[in-house]
């Protein structure tokens, strides 16, 4: 007797070569029926002997294809028709949509074996993909993930791609950018000529998955510097390959795994000498591999290429040529459509885990589980490194990185995608989650919308996307050291340790406040962190000893504005306070990029030097004076001063967490903000907690910076709707005559 069922499987299944494993699955165990994508995911129906049709269903969730990632298998008994074959039948594109979207997949061992075999009909074909590689959510115009759903729709296959493509047993079975010479993609001038160019010395603009790369051999890194007007912020490098980037960085067993992964991130690692025109201000450099043909292509004749966005400033990386700024001497593009751009992702191992800089290619738009169900809620994340995040039925979708939103082209793409996304996946939102900054763009992008508004404090944000990640509930220490962050009573903090559950916080203590003075001009300008520090604690003398090239006059005029309060707000930040710590030690008296004095604080550190300065808890207030005192007489001896200085702010941290597990008894602490992208600090901290007993989270799925928060604010929305519910029905319970007690 003859069993049908059928199965609809939900997650991440389409554009991973599913449907053609399931091909393969049904027809070994002699099974008809049919698979067919929807915007719901993948539905099919098996035909066959009751112990086959099992055995099928039992593979396919344990062996499903590498990219994919199934959710959920709803299976329903059907009256057997009596097939005999199996079929990939055409997608319906009705219904809501559950189906997750890939993220762009580098190009497979596979293609680069065809790209490079002179035999092959693809051989050199800049544009080389199959159902395991090339491009997804850069090219998808809507669901379910078709051909004609993409930028690919406008190209035509000719009859040998057309074969392939509907040959269930070929690589490229139902590959939707499925193309060739004759009838795909094609550049705008020979690789060989790019070659050229840049071997002379200039600079070329090359269309990517998902925008375009500033290229550039290595000398000539000073005149690319010039033109795109970033004398010092980092610059990421393309290597040939693992071996080539060996021998200019030091490479561990999990940094070698992140640069061969299908993400292909730009993956931050420890470099003896190359960082100096690279990253000048610390000893790393951002190294990534090939991850298109055009790629391959181009590095089969370099070992290492500076390759940056090709952008200015924050604004959104250019996605055509017209986007395209004036630094570039030619342009290698091509006619492939982007549909959504997607700058490089950035990641690095510590604590033997991947922590992300920027998340965006080859991770967006994956999804991340973070409740049992949720109602669509939009969360809009803040201003700077911005994202936002889609959330429905427990999972959130987090946008690739968008950029800051003080550029008026990155909020007009940053509304824009919002729109597409949420046109992609169906989503109407009954909530959008936001900032509580008055100022943001974000928020007030946000107020402008007919729904429900959430808004959510900027760390406790920081602190409920690593309860997300994690699958916490209950409380938790949260501690989130960050630049800025709007507070609860109208000042800036950043600084923060809080009480944290996922629906709301407790401030129980934070940083010592200082005046900003100039407000955002201090952060561009840490010498002026420096003065208020000094001033604030009665040391306005030393103030004239500031090694650097700020003139006393200056330094008057910020001592007035400090002591008047004029245009200076109070801040806790951990982040100024780094500033000043530099700016003090003669390292950064104004930045030309962000976290720059920070950044090289941390370079100048002696990793020997143990100890650390005295500091002080007054009630809720950590209090680091005494530590600004010390710092300065050792001001002779950077590195040494550097050094105590982080191991203060950890051993500060550390009593903080201490004094509340006294109080109440938690030891559990998520560590998030952007100051945790330092990894003396991160790394330093997390063992001394652990050693006391505590149980240490941080974040691993998105960046602990801002490039996060939006998450946090879905979680947060999330479990407010939760609450809300369980208050209801408890009113509903308590109340028998219909009336709740709330209106009494």
């Amino acid at each position: 007797m003859k069993t049908r069922v059928q199965a609809k499987i939900v997650g991440r299944v389409q554009g991973v070569g599913f449907r053609p494993t399931v091909y393969r699955y049904a027809t070994e165990l002699g099974l008809a029926g049919f698979v067919r994508n929807d915007p719901q995911g993948v539905i099919l129906e098996v035909e066959g002997e009751p112990e086959n049709v099992n055995a099928f269903l039992d593979h396919l969730q344990a062996a499903p294809p590498p990219q994919a990632v199934i959710t959920s298998v709803e299976t329903h008994p059907q009256t057997p028709r009596g097939d005999n074959k199996f079929e990939v039948v055409e997608s319906e594109a009705t219904g809501n949509a559950e189906v997750h979207i890939s993220p762009d997949l580098a190009t497979c061992d596979d293609c680069l074996r065809e790209l490079n075999d002179p035999q092959d009909r693809r051989h050199g074909y800049p544009f080389i993909n199959c159902t395991n590689c090339g491009p997804r959510f850069t090219i998808i115009r809507d669901l379910p993930y078709d051909r004609a759903n993409t930028s690919m729709a406008g190209f035509a296959m000719c009859p040998p791609c057309g074969y392939e493509y509907h040959d269930p047993h070929d690589r490229r079975f139902h590959a939707q950018p499925d193309a060739c010479e004759r009838c795909g993609p094609r550049l705008s001038m020979e690789i060989t000529d790019a070659v050229n160019l840049l071997r002379s010395g200039q600079i070329v603009a090359i269309k990517s998955l998902g925008g375009f790369h500033l290229a550039c051999t290595l000398a000539a890194v000073a005149t690319l510097r010039e033109r795109k007007h970033r004398p010092h912020k980092p610059f990421a490098v393309m290597f040939r390959d693992v071996e080539t980037v060996k021998r200019y960085c030091r490479v561990n067993e999990s940094e070698e795994a992140e640069l061969l992964s299908t993400a292909r991130p730009i993956v931050v690692l420890k470099t003896p000498s190359l960082h100096r025109s690279i990253t000048p201000d610390f000893p790393t450099i951002g190294a990534f591999l090939p991850y298109t043909p055009i790629h391959h292509l181009l590095m089969q004749h370099f070992d290492a290429l500076v390759m940056t966005s090709g952008n200015l400033a924050e604004e959104p990386i250019a996605s055509d040529d017209a986007e395209l700024p004036h630094v570039a001497d030619a342009v290698l593009t091509h006619n492939r459509p982007i549909v959504h751009k997607c700058d490089d992702s950035v990641v690095r191992i510590v604590n033997g885990q991947r922590q992300f800089f920027r998340r965006a290619r080859g991770f967006a738009p994956s999804a991340i589980r973070f409740a049992e169900d949720c109602p669509h809620i939009l969360a809009v994340g803040g201003e700077l490194k911005s994202t936002f995040c889609l959330a429905r039925n427990g999972f959130a979708f987090l946008s690739q990185h968008i950029g800051d939103l003080k550029e008026l082209k990155t909020v007009e793409y940053f509304e824009r995608e919002i729109a597409e996304w949420q046109r992609l996946m169906r989503v109407a939102p009954v909530a959008v989650a936001h900032d509580l900054h008055p100022g943001y763009r974000s928020t007030r992008w946000a107020q402008g919308q007919a729904v429900k508004l959430i808004p959510v404090q900027h760390h406790h944000a920081h602190i409920v996307t690593v309860m997300a990640e994690h699958d916490l509930h209950g409380e938790v220490i949260g501690v989130a050291l960050d630049g800025t962050g709007y507070g609860t009573d109208g000042t800036i903090w950043g600084g923060e340790f809080l009480l944290a559950t996922r629906a709301d916080f407790e401030r129980v203590a934070h940083f010592k406040q200082y005046r900003l003075p100039g407000g955002e001009k201090a952060i561009e300008e840490p010498w002026r962190m420096a003065v208020s520090v000094l001033a604030a604690e009665n040391l306005a003398p030393e103030i004239r000893s500031i090694r650097g090239t700020i003139v006393p006059l200056k330094h008057r005029m910020v001592e007035q504005l400090v002591r008047d309060g004029f245009q200076s707000p109070l801040t806790s930040s951990a982040g100024r306070l780094f500033d000043a710590a530099a700016a003090m030690l003669g390292l950064c008296d104004v930045a030309t990029h962000e976290a720059q004095a920070a950044i090289r604080l941390e370079a100048a550190a002696d990793a020997s030097v143990t100890g650390h300065y005295p500091f002080d808890l007054n009630g809720p207030v950590l209090d680091f004076g005494r530590t600004i005192r010390a710092l300065l007489d050792d001001r002779q001896n950077v590195g040494l001063a550097a050094a105590r200085f982080h191991n203060t702010i950890v051993a500060g941290i550390v009593r903080v967490c201490e004094s509340v597990r006294e109080q109440r008894g938690l030891k559990r602490v998520a560590l998030s903000g952007g100051v945790f992208q330092n990894e003396w600090i991160l790394t330093r901290t997390t063992a001394a907690l652990r050693e006391r007993g505590f149980e240490v989270f941080t974040n691993t799925l998105v960046p602990p910076n801002d490039g996060g928060l939006s998450l946090g604010q879905a979680a947060v929305a999330a479990a407010r709707f939760v609450g809300q519910a369980s208050r209801l029905s408890a009113v509903n319970v308590d109340n028998r005559d219909g009336c709740p007690t709330e209106d009494k």
